[in-house]
Parts: C-alpha cells; sequence; structure tokens
C-alpha cells in the first residue's frame, strides 16, 4: 500500500494531477514500489518491461547511446515521469536507459494498469499527451541545440537543455555529439567560462548562469 507522502507525489505528478484521486489511487496500489541503488539501470535495453515509472524519491539521469559515447539527456528527480514515451510504442527496444544517480524508490505502473487508467479517466489521457507533446518540444529544441549555430551556440544550449547542473561528459563525446572539433569545444569552453556561465573543474563542469548561457542562444 502507498504511503501519504507517495500518493502526494503521485498525485501532483504530470500524469495524474487534476484527477479523481481516491479513485485513480486505488487502481495505483495495485502497482509496485520498487527500490534501486546507486549505478542500477531500472530501465535500459536489456530491461524494458512494458511499464511506466514515476520517481518516488532519489535522482536518476536518462542516458542514451553506448557505454563508449554516452550523452545524459535529462536529470529525473521526485514526481518525473519515465517511460511514457515507449509504453505504447510497436518497439520492443527501450531507446534509452533509465539510471539511478543516489538510491532511488520509483513506482512502477505496468501497461495493463495505464490500459484501465487512461480508458477509465478522460483527464489522464489529456495529460499523457500534454506530457508527450512537451517531451518532444523538448527533444526538438535539444536537436537545434546540438545541430545549429557556432560552436560556443551548442555548447551553451547543450548545457541549457540539461535538466542538471553539472555534468561530467568527456570532452571526446561532447565534441562528437556536436558536431564540432575538439579545438572549437576547448574554445568554446574558455569563452563560457570567461563569461562567468560555467566552471569547469577536470571534467566535471558546473553551470553558473543560465541567464549567461541564454545570451549565446
Amino acid at each position: 500500500m502507498l504511503d501519504e507522502q507517495e500518493k502526494k507525489i503521485l498525485l501532483s505528478s504530470a500524469l495524474f494531477k487534476n484527477t479523481h484521486g481516491d479513485a485513480v489511487l486505488g487502481d495505483l496500489n495495485l502497482c509496485k514500489v520498487c527500490r534501486y541503488q546507486k549505478g542500477a539501470y531500472i530501465f535500459s535495453r536489456e530491461v524494458n518491461p512494458r511499464a511506466l515509472g514515476i520517481l518516488i524519491s532519489g535522482t536518476a539521469q536518462v542516458e542514451k547511446g553506448t557505454p563508449d559515447h554516452l550523452i545524459v539527456m535529462s536529470r529525473l528527480i521526485q514526481g518525473d515521469v519515465f517511460g511514457a514515451v515507449s509504453l505504447y510504442a510497436s518497439s520492443e527496444r527501450y531507446v534509452t536507459g533509465i539510471k539511478a544517480v543516489t538510491p532511488v524508490a520509483a513506482l512502477i505502473i505496468p501497461k495493463r494498469i495505464m490500459d484501465k487508467l487512461i480508458r477509465t479517466y478522460p483527464e489522464i489521457a489529456v495529460n499523457y499527451l500534454t506530457y508527450l507533446s512537451e517531451r518532444i518540444y523538448f527533444l526538438n529544441r535539444r536537436i537545434d541545440s546540438f545541430t545549429g549555430g557556432s560552436a560556443v551556440q551548442r555548447l551553451a544550449g547543450y548545457f541549457l537543455m540539461s535538466e542538471a547542473d553539472t555534468t561530467g561528459v568527456p570532452a571526446a563525446h561532447l565534441a562528437s555529439a556536436l558536431d564540432i572539433g575538439r579545438a572549437s569545444l576547448y574554445r568554446a569552453f574558455e569563452e563560457l567560462e570567461q563569461a562567468g556561465a560555467i566552471r569547469r573543474d577536470g571534467k566535471l563542469i558546473t553551470v553558473l548562469s543560465r541567464e549567461k548561457l541564454q545570451q549565446y542562444v
């Protein structure tokens, strides 16, 4: 059974806000809260249940690529949804990895439960469509930041689209993802540092001012 804090988190999430709370929670009580250790994959190409998840506690990240060429697409925090894009896709392959950055608790909602909720509550169907539309906008903005403009514009766009203020992406991977040369990437780093937008400490990069990054895009 869900506790009161878990219920509050779920009913404030993108999928279940402004719904018939008590009735919806009756179905969600049939789902399981799963716990994952730091570094464990919740969903991946190898672990792909037909299910949707909502983060109850902890932090996770959405990854794309291979171990040798990995890009962090976004960070997930309490109340965030994951798995919605793949739940009704025809492909059995999960296109991103959801990795626990800290110990994580997540409610895993099987497809059969989501089927019932969407059929029963039109407001959940609207919330689901709204969430998917926002993800499409997010991904299109991310593509624009990777493919358009100068090296410094692409790098600034990358950090703006990241939902985390720190990242440890190796320079070689970042240059490849942004389709720019290593020398151009380092010059872009220097310009953003001098502007006070970011700080570098080895591979760790911290965003200091999103407002200053915005000036480049």
